[in-house]
């Protein structure tokens, strides 16, 4: 929680209505090519650790992965 964390600039952006249902797509893979894709959800401090994730998978594995920042998730539809 002490960790200095850069601001997300773009990828950070996001439509109001998709924040206020409760989760929206932080980062879309950028690997199109692979069978494999898995969906990352976060949220708060530790999104940055499921960016990190993301990183590992894509980078390692082959395998695409979108991360999601979930806001609630009792909203979530």
């Amino acid at each position: 929680m002490n960790e200095p964390y850069v601001k997300p600039g773009d990828a950070g952006r996001f439509r109001a209505k998709e924040f206020l249902k409760g989760m929206y797509k932080f980062r879309a893979s950028e690997n199109k090519k692979s069978k494999l894709r898995a969906q990352l959800f976060g949220s708060g401090a530790i999104l940055w650790e499921v960016i990190h994730a993301q990183e590992i998978l894509e980078k390692k594995y082959g395998v695409a992965a979108d991360v999601w920042s979930v806001t609630s998730y009792k909203q979530t539809l």
